[in-house]
């Protein structure tokens, strides 16, 4: 037991109604888990995105291993991430190219996307999230770009999925399971292929 909430104990007890075994859990986000385990204070680390270089060079440097070899992580199951958009918007699908260079702030109106004349508005989750950690990571900043300084930060996912739903124009990244309201963009690849998530 303790006094902060995002941290309990579980216990085993054995058939002499003795501990034998404790584990303790610190709920909290990606960053933290790594950052926990880099200063020795987890042994383990439940993420919702990849390990990322700077962690890796932390965790080797203090005598942890490579994290993103086999031996050191496991993936036991990913969630979908999809664009979408206000519900009724006309555009239904981006490639990952341009949706890619409108988080960069390289687009900034739905014109240049073939949609109505109306500029683009941008929203992510929080900071802390682990998913849009991995949006940012593996598809914005992928060539060295960053994000745009007009993207608007939510707290939660709901509330994202609620902006995105209510403001005309917006964009967002929302788990497949939880887009709300929103209108779901298919993804068009290089060769015109259009893919809608299922």
């Amino acid at each position: 037991e303790t006094d902060d909430a995002n941290r309990f104990d579980l216990v085993v007890i054995d058939s002499d109604n003795g501990e034998a075994a404790r584990f303790s859990f610190h709920n909290t986000n990606s960053d933290e888990g790594f950052a926990d385990l880099i200063a020795r204070e987890a042994d383990i680390v439940m993420a919702v995105r990849e390990v990322r270089d700077d962690e890796i060079q932390r965790a080797a440097e203090v005598g942890l291993g490579q994290l993103d070899q086999a031996a050191q992580s496991r993936i036991i199951g990913l969630d979908a991430l999809v664009p979408v958009t206000a519900a009724g918007d006309e555009l239904n699908f981006i490639s990952l190219k341009n949706l890619a260079a409108a988080y960069q702030g390289k687009l900034e109106n739905w014109a240049e996307l073939d949609g109505p004349d109306q500029p683009i508005s941008l929203h992510l989750g929080p900071i802390t999230d682990g998913q849009t950690q991995g949006f940012v990571d593996q598809i914005v900043r992928l060539d060295g770009d960053g994000l745009a300084d007009s993207v608007v930060r939510h707290e939660t996912i709901e509330i994202l999925a609620d902006a995105i739903a209510n403001t005309p124009g917006a964009m967002g990244i929302l788990p497949y399971r939880k887009t709300g309201l929103t209108q779901v963009l298919a993804l068009r690849d290089a060769c015109g292929i259009t893919t809608a998530p299922a």
